[in-house]
C-alpha cells in the first residue's frame, strides 16, 4: 500500500513510475532497514543507495512541498494520503 501510494504520488507529478531500485529503497525504509541492509539486498554499495535515497527525498520534498527525509517519509505520505482522500 505504501509503495503504491508513493508511486501514485510520483506519477501524478512526473508521469513516471518509480523504478525497481527506488521501490526497494522505499520498501527498506518501510521495513526499518539501514541503508547498508538495503544496499546488500539490492547488490549495490551503501553509497549508491544513500545517493539514490537522497534523490528520492528531494523529489518527494518538491512534490509534497515540505522537507522529506528517511525519518519522516512514511508519516508524511500517510498525511498526504489522508489529505487527498485516498
Amino acid at each position: 500500500e505504501f509503495l503504491k501510494l508513493a508511486d501514485n504520488v510520483v506519477f501524478s507529478e512526473t508521469e513516471k513510475h518509480l523504478d525497481d531500485l527506488q521501490k526497494a529503497v522505499l520498501r527498506g525504509v518501510w521495513d526499518g532497514q539501514k541503508y547498508s541492509e538495503i544496499a546488500e539486498e539490492c547488490y549495490r554499495t551503501e553509497a549508491y543507495v544513500r545517493n539514490l535515497a537522497s534523490e528520492l527525498w528531494k523529489m518527494f520534498s518538491g512534490i509534497l512541498g515540505e522537507n522529506i527525509k528517511k525519518s519522516n517519509i512514511i508519516s508524511r505520505m500517510r498525511v498526504s494520503c489522508f489529505e487527498i482522500g485516498e
